[in-house]
């Protein structure tokens, strides 16, 4: 998905989802507004994920800190609850689109 616009709650209602099956792979491309709540959104994934899952998290440039994305990125090389595999294929940063 692209442009997609975050409230204060975008990471807390994804972490309210429930999906019938693990999610493999997930994009979100040119995500603008607040930033995303970093603990609610590995509650999201911890929930949603296969244990081998990638994901590429693109922010607009300006719509967060470089310090944000590096906070993201070791909140989530949690090895308790994602596999050396996924957290290689995780990438957080700023997208220049």
């Amino acid at each position: 998905m692209t442009e997609i616009k975050c409230t204060p709650k975008t990471a807390e209602i994804l972490a309210n989802l429930n999906f019938q099956n693990k999610i493999k792979s997930l994009e979100l491309i040119e995500l603008y507004g607040a930033p995303l709540n970093v603990q609610a959104f590995k509650e999201f994934c911890i929930k949603n994920m296969d244990k081998t899952f990638g994901m590429t998290l693109d922010f607009q440039e300006d719509s967060i800190t470089d310090e944000f994305c590096l906070n993201f990125k070791e909140a989530m090389k949690d090895k308790k609850y994602f596999s050396e595999k996924s957290i290689h294929r995780m990438d957080i940063g700023i997208g220049t689109f």
